[in-house]
């Protein structure tokens, strides 16, 4: 190599060599991509209002899952959701709390759900992956959620396989896999249990409209009963819901899981015979001191829920169009402080549109309820 070659080469080395250090010198910090959730203020809203060592804390995060999945928020709902669950599906834990759950004072134990509390909460899971597009994760949680009704305690196996909203989701995941076969054999399970109802075939699954909707106020436990506590239901006058694109009567929803239903196959477990030997122990020992003993009862639950799920899968025209449901009572009245009106739900062609919509007594035309009043005062 000659000297010339050498020296260009030299060259170019050190003017690389400058340019490096010249860099190096005068390099800033980069900017990154903007993280919302890197916002102190968001953080703090997003940190559990318990600590994940609170017997408490299972029951909590399925308030806020359930809190986020109402607005929308199915990220932050699955993750809430998620929480709850890995302490649920602990078969085992605090051995001490749980004895003495046993023996003393149920409110000693972690909270860990009744079986259709779990079952609804992976469900819930199964619809937030499902909005989120993950259909394989929605797959997941929906075979999570029959799995724990599965394990309600009863004698009678169709109490065991009749969390229908799961089996009709799960179908549902597996038409969008493109495993039709194993569509129509999910499908067919839950058709044992409901034969009546006219959206579990396979032709359902293919629709552009599919929703579900939430009625009513879920199961909650009150002091009672031989065990000390028994299972009730918030009021749930609606039994007919009529479903409208614009002023056209799609169809009625129908009813495919009822939680009161499903909280009362539950039987008659080791818990229920330590509350009722504390009953009688309690009983007991007031007829012979003469002295009230105050029995503190757990009374835990998931009481956010709704009392019951319906279904209703159609085909309508792509667009945006206008969704009201009509609430009617056992007697065919029309329930006006229970109807909904949802303005401007886009429909994409060629897709499987899935929505969630809960019916709560004046959860819609608040200010019209608002403005009565007002005019009532008013005449007054």
């Amino acid at each position: 190599m000659n000297q010339t070659v050498v020296r260009q080469l030299l060259c170019i080395f050190l003017f690389a060599l400058i340019c490096c250090f010249f860099l190096s010198g005068c390099a800033v910090d980069q900017i990154k991509p903007l993280n919302i959730d890197s916002n102190a203020s968001i953080l703090e809203y997003h940190k559990p209002v318990v600590p994940d060592s609170d017997i408490n804390y299972a029951l909590n995060e399925l308030m806020r899952g359930l809190l986020f999945f109402d607005l929308g928020d199915y990220l932050d709902s699955d993750a809430r959701f998620a929480n709850a669950c890995s302490v649920m599906e602990q078969i085992t834990g605090d051995k001490g709390r749980e004895t003495v759950a046993v023996v003393l004072d149920e409110r000693a134990k972690t909270y860990k759900g009744e079986p259709y509390e779990r079952a609804t909460a992976y469900f819930l899971r199964g619809l937030c992956r499902y909005r989120l597009g993950d259909y394989s994760g929605a797959l997941a949680a929906y075979r999570h959620s029959l799995a724990c009704d599965a394990e309600t305690r009863t004698d009678k196996q169709e109490h065991k396989e009749d969390f229908l909203i799961s089996y009709f989701m799960a179908a549902l995941c597996y038409e969008q896999l493109g495993e039709h076969d194993n569509a129509q054999a999910t499908l067919d399970i839950a058709r044992k249990s409901s034969l009546d109802n006219q959206y579990l075939k396979s032709t359902n699954l293919t629709n552009n409209f599919i929703a579900v909707i939430g009625v009513g106020e879920g199961p909650f436990f009150i002091a009672g009963g031989l065990s000390g506590k028994t299972i009730t239901c918030g009021k749930c006058p609606v039994v007919k819901v009529e479903v409208f694109l614009e002023d056209k009567l799609l169809g009625n929803a129908v009813e495919i899981t009822d939680l009161l239903v499903q909280a009362k196959s539950q039987q008659w477990g080791e818990a229920d015979t330590a509350r009722f030997g504390r009953v009688i122990g309690k009983a007991v020992l007031e007829a012979f001191s003469g002295v009230r003993i105050k029995e503190e009862v757990d009374l835990r639950c998931w009481y956010t829920l709704p009392r019951k799920y319906s279904i209703i899968t159609v085909d309508v025209p792509p667009g945006t169009h206008n969704v009201m449901l009509k609430c009617y009572d056992k007697k065919g009245n029309l329930l006006d402080r229970y109807n909904q009106v949802w303005f401007d739900v886009p429909i994409q062609p060629d897709c499987n549109n899935l929505f969630y919509f809960r019916i709560r007594q004046n959860s819609q035309n608040i200010y019209g309820m608002e403005l009565k009043n007002i005019n009532e005062v008013l005449e007054k």
